[in-house]
């Protein structure tokens, strides 16, 4: 009986105590800690007690909101992130048919056109590090002794020197072409895109060398394939690096 009458009463009391309340301003309510919720009121706890606490106008503060900071998009960042909802993944290259990922806070992949570029006069290749690409000197070197290639594949050396990823034919140590699994000669790499032709497509270009790809001797006039740095043809002098190197190999002591 002494129960009933003592759970009748607790809401009476409660009701009692919240009427009870001082409504104090903000400003007297120093020390407290502020509990926001979906009321509309706010409340805090001064010395465990609790102190009913005047709304606060949100038209007297102002708040930080960040828009996100793709190019071209103006939605809110969410979170501590710097990018909005959408841009927030893995971002997808939004060149038609390319499948890779957006690189930093541009649209497009390394191939086409995204992420940093090497500062180096005249080259607009993806740069490896802030600076400078694979060939300028950028990113991590080959770990073989007096070689200056780049390393490759997230290994310690370059592709002559055993790194990245190696062709999957059985015997073949030759490096696997593109996103592909084996080498040029067992099918690998990019194909040449002319009709019917099954070679394989030069440098950056859609086409193999007969069909117009790669990089074409820089003498005026002259269409044929660049061999080398010199971006010059084998008529012309291209690759005679190469070729005199392999008629007079390096000494090399007993």
């Amino acid at each position: 009986m002494a129960q009933a009458q003592n759970q009748q009463a607790t809401p009476a009391a409660a009701s009692a105590s919240m009427d009870a309340m001082r409504v104090i301003p903000l400003s007297h309510a120093e020390g407290s800690i502020i509990l926001t919720g979906p009321h509309q009121n706010m409340y805090c706890t001064t010395n465990c007690q609790p102190v009913h606490v005047q709304s606060i106008d949100q038209s007297m503060y102002t708040f930080d909101i960040k828009a996100c900071r793709i190019q071209g998009c103006n939605d809110q960042a969410v979170s501590k992130r710097p990018y909005c909802l959408k841009h927030c993944g893995n971002r997808q290259c939004e060149k038609e048919g390319c499948s890779k990922c957006a690189q930093g806070a541009t649209r497009f992949c390394i191939a086409h056109g995204g992420g940093r570029r090497c500062t180096f006069p005249g080259c607009d290749k993806g740069a490896r590090d802030k600076y400078f690409c694979a060939a300028h000197g950028g990113g991590k070197r080959c770990g073989q002794l007096g070689c200056i290639k780049s390393a490759v594949g997230g290994s310690p050396f370059c592709t002559s020197h055993g790194g990245g990823r190696r062709c999957k034919v059985e015997g073949c140590d030759k490096s696997a072409q593109s996103s592909t699994n084996f080498c040029v000669k067992h099918g690998g790499g990019k194909k040449c895109q002319h009709d019917g032709c099954e070679k394989v497509a030069r440098g950056r270009t859609m086409y193999c060398a007969g069909h117009g790809g790669g990089v074409r001797c820089k003498l005026e006039g002259c269409n044929r394939v660049a061999i080398g740095k010199a971006q010059l043809c084998r008529a012309h002098g291209g690759g005679a690096t190469s070729r005199m190197k392999a008629m007079h190999p390096p000494y090399a002591p007993y």
